[in-house]
């Protein structure tokens, strides 16, 4: 398989460092939630990084789906959250995302939806508004 772009980052400090991108168009200070027993500091954290990246992947999947179907998606758009939840060992384990997204055209909303989702091998909850 040909690699068409790979992402490079390093985070110093973990959880509560900072972490950069190696091109240098994303440098991030890090801060742990109070939910997960941390300082709830200004930075922002993993989950709410991958919530953004998730979201705008999802879209960019909606986008290709239509274009297939020769219609436009619109200004669509993909509200999406990465839950964590106590996995019993001391850590945390993400075990959903919920996706809410929105569609200009929304006869053709749940179409876009489902086909894009047969593409995901991950979980998702679809709402739709």
């Amino acid at each position: 398989m040909n690699v068409l772009y790979t992402a490079e980052a390093v985070v110093e400090g973990g959880r509560a460092g900072r972490g950069r991108t190696s091109d240098g168009r994303l440098t991030v200070d890090l801060s742990v939630p109070r939910e997960m027993g941390g300082d709830g500091g200004a930075g922002t954290n993993p989950e709410q990084l991958f919530a953004v990246g998730y979201a705008a992947c999802f879209e960019g999947a909606l986008a290709v789906v239509a274009r297939r179907a020769k219609a436009d998606a619109g200004d669509a758009g993909i509200d999406s959250k990465v839950s964590l939840y106590p996995d019993g060992k001391g850590g945390f384990e993400r075990k959903r995302r919920a996706l809410h997204t929105w569609i200009e055209d929304k006869d053709c909303s749940n179409a876009y939806i489902t086909w894009a989702l047969l593409d995901r091998s991950d979980e998702a909850v679809v709402m739709l508004p």
